[in-house]
């Protein structure tokens, strides 16, 4: 394994950072004489309630009350300013990359195909769904967790996990809240919540949310039009038994997801960014319905010296488009149908709070069942995909304290996934016009285990260097590579290291991480078509039989970068929170080898054989990579007399240059230019805290932000939402 100087560098300097600043509690003691301190949070990233600066894994948190301040509706706009994410807009949803961990498969009309590289989690329940967390309300807060989490989650998700954690129901308190919000492009968005303890033992709590926006393309799509309800109700008849259950409903209509953008190599090379791409038969939506209903509980047992946990859970979906599509015999509308079924369930046991090590081991089950009917209107024509996704896995971890200072952990999780894809289309034979019906079944299985060991060493009362090594995997609907007769799966090693402290009576926050990625696996096909002269008149015939299977390749590649995360107390009235991100990736087996050589051509009238050249991507950059990213959020509160005040703040982020996609073919429209965002916002607050008013301007700078890119010469592209703006107003009791 080659590990570049720079990484070396990196590791040392996250050593050093924790090694020398650790024992600092002296000069905190001299100098830190005023109360205000930085917030205390409490996360549940290893399954347990912990400080967040107590778990060793590489994670940012973000408040519920951050995320209303922005006017942040969805996780595309909670995750801008997370350093490490990108977020890819796909007709099946938001798909969420980090650190250069990305799903970067294809869809099919819409239709999610395998799970995602970045789990998305609300309050613990597993889901493929790349559609969760579209619309956010009444949460508590988002965790986002770097690198593998296999050994404690049982998930495919070799990128990480985004945890959001909603608002629970509380017994000692009545609670009242709603929000009103209005803004650029027609928006209109309610959002409550009500909060009752109906016994000392039982609450329940309610909460809902509407939002209503024209769309942000020049057709009218890219809107939104949501109405989501939650109900959540806790059960807590002593201290050792608790149980939580929760029921959502939702509906998304409008016109949906829009099509692709006229693609462009830099903003400045189109009047309008926010135009729809009908030049290629560009698919128009004209009609979009959805509902989903969502059932889950947590019931906990604590039996002194360990807690016993279920977190059963089921979802259905259901919804019908209709899009009009232009082909080479016209325009015609298409009806599509679809359904989605999930159900799933997990059982661990862990240890007691006051246990000497701490530990924990569970199992896992899960299933997925997704269909799609199209009908085409105009023709007998329709396609029927139903895929179905199965996981059962068991895992573990225990960390053990080895001396006062020093705690070594170690994981394991074993897992079997299976995928089945049934594929049925009937349609007329485009050259006999005879019926004809497609059916392909693909049929995937795989059994693996998952490893992770590391430690935890206390530098001081708040300082900690941890570190680990980690491994996952994913599996999704594959073809076999060249020279391999089953589908290979995305595997990650990971290493990293990393510390976290706070400094001067805990005024200064500095957490910093560096790792190296290696990732195999990954799916990749470069098409070559061979022409043949098959009539001998110098016309070349595509050969349509050639199967190339040297198209089709795993690549593998690596990364290393490093995170820094600040926070600093200036004065009571200020804080703020800078990040830097580096990360360096390159393919180091990503190789083309065709198994044709020669194809013919004509040369200056006359039919002779080119060689076929193979083709090397080693040493390139992989895809959604940033060299650098930095992000700085100041807040200053403005306070007045009376006892109210103004909290107003400043989020911008620069990214260096990315490429969206992989291809060479794509180039220069895949390529992401460097570029700067900015947020503002303003909320004011009156003195007993029950009325607030907030006005927030997104993309201040109007940039059109590539987010996806996946047809190469034209096409394909998606990119982020336009300069928005609106104000809201919250009333409590």
């Amino acid at each position: 394994m080659r590990i570049k100087k720079s990484f070396i560098f990196i590791l040392t300097a996250a050593m050093g950072l924790g090694l020398t600043l650790g024992d600092l509690s002296w000069v905190a003691a001299q100098e830190a004489t005023d109360e205000f301190t930085l917030e205390e949070i409490t996360v549940t990233a290893q399954k347990r309630e912990e400080n967040t600066q107590k778990v060793p894994i590489p994670m940012e948190v973000i408040t519920g009350e951050d995320v209303k301040a922005m006017g942040k509706t969805d996780l595309d706009a909670v995750l801008t300013y997370v350093s490490g994410a990108i977020v890819s807009r796909s007709q099946d949803g938001l798909r969420v990359s980090l650190r250069g961990i990305s799903d970067d498969e294809t869809t099919f009309y819409s239709m999610s195909e395998s799970m995602p590289t970045v789990a998305v989690n609300t309050d613990g329940v597993l889901s493929n769904r790349k559609d969760q967390a579209s619309a956010l309300f009444d949460i508590e807060r988002v965790e986002i967790l770097y690198g593998p989490q296999s050994t404690l989650y049982a998930s495919n998700s070799p990128g990480g996990i985004v945890n959001i954690v909603t608002a629970a129901p509380k017994t000692d308190k009545y609670e009242l809240s709603s929000t009103v919000s209005i803004g650029s492009y027609g928006l209109l968005s309610t959002e409550g919540y009500m909060n009752a303890p109906l016994t000392n033992t039982l609450a329940t709590r309610v909460s809902f949310a509407t939002i209503k926006r024209d769309g942000y393309l020049n057709d009218g799509t890219d809107d939104e039009d949501t109405r989501s309800m939650r109900f959540k109700t806790l059960y807590k008849p002593n201290d050792r038994i608790s149980v939580l259950a929760t029921a959502e409903i939702s509906r998304v209509g409008g016109l949906g997801r829009g099509g692709s953008v006229i693609s462009f190599i830099n903003q400045d090379d189109i009047s309008d960014p926010w135009t729809v791409d009908t030049s290629s038969g560009e698919t128009l939506s004209l009609f979009n319905d959805q509902k989903s209903k969502k059932f889950n509980a947590t019931m906990t047992l604590d039996m002194s010296f360990a807690t016993i946990t279920l977190v059963p859970s089921y979802n259905t979906g259901k919804g019908k488009n209709t899009t009009e599509q232009t082909d080479s015999d016209g325009t015609y509308k298409v009806d599509g149908y679809s359904m989605s079924r999930e159900k799933g369930a997990e059982a661990r046991i862990s240890s007691s709070p006051d246990f000497f090590f701490k530990w924990i081991v569970g199992a896992t089950s899960y299933k997925s069942v997704d269909s799609l009917h199209r009908d085409n209107l105009a023709n007998p024509e329709y396609m029927y995909r139903d895929t179905n996704e199965k996981l059962l896995g068991i895992f573990g971890n225990i960390t053990y304290p080895v001396v006062d200072n020093l705690r070594l952990t170690t994981g394991y999780r074993r897992s079997k996934d299976k995928i089945y894809q049934f594929n049925k289309e009937w349609k007329q034979d485009p050259k006999t016009g005879e019926p004809m019906l497609k059916d392909e079944v693909n049929n995937m299985d795989y059994t693996a285990p998952d490893y992770k060991v590391g430690f935890e060493y206390d530098l001081g009362t708040q300082s900690m260097l941890y570190g680990d090594y980690s491994t996952s995997y994913r599996m999704r609907v594959s073809r076999p590579a060249s020279g391999s007769s089953e589908p290979i799966p995305e595997e990650l090693k990971a290493y990293t290291l990393g510390a976290k402290n706070r400094f001067f009576d805990n005024k200064i926050q500095v957490n910093a991480a560096a790792y190296y990625y290696d990732y195999s696996g990954y799916e990749a096909t470069l098409s070559y078509t061979v022409w043949n002269d098959t009539n001998n008149n110098g016309v070349m015939d595509r050969d349509e039989g050639w199967k190339d299977s040297g198209q089709n390749q795993n690549g593998t590649g690596h990364k290393f970068g490093l995170d820094l995360q600040t926070s600093t107390i200036i004065t009571f009235q200020d804080i703020l929170n800078l990040s830097v991100s580096y990360i360096d990736s390159e393919w180091t087996d990503l190789f083309f080898d065709y198994e044709a050589k020669y194809t013919d051509s004509i040369v200056d009238g006359q039919v002779v054989q080119v060689p076929v050249e193979d083709v090397s991507y080693n040493g390139k950059p992989m895809t959604n990579t940033p060299p650098w990213t930095v992000t700085l959020n100041y807040s200053h509160n403005f306070m007045m007399n009376d006892g109210s005040y103004i909290k107003a703040s400043f989020e911008g982020r620069y990214q260096a240059e990315y490429r969206l996609s992989w291809r060479d073919s794509d180039y220069p429209y895949n390529f992401q230019e460097a570029h700067r965002l900015i947020d503002l916002s303003a909320v004011y607050t009156n003195p007993d805290g029950k009325i607030s008013l907030s006005a927030f301007v997104k993309n201040l700078e109007h940039y059109a932000v590539k987010r996806r890119y996946t047809a190469g010469g034209k096409g394909g592209m998606s990119i982020d939402a336009p300069r928005t703006y609106g104000i809201a107003l919250t009333v409590s009791y």
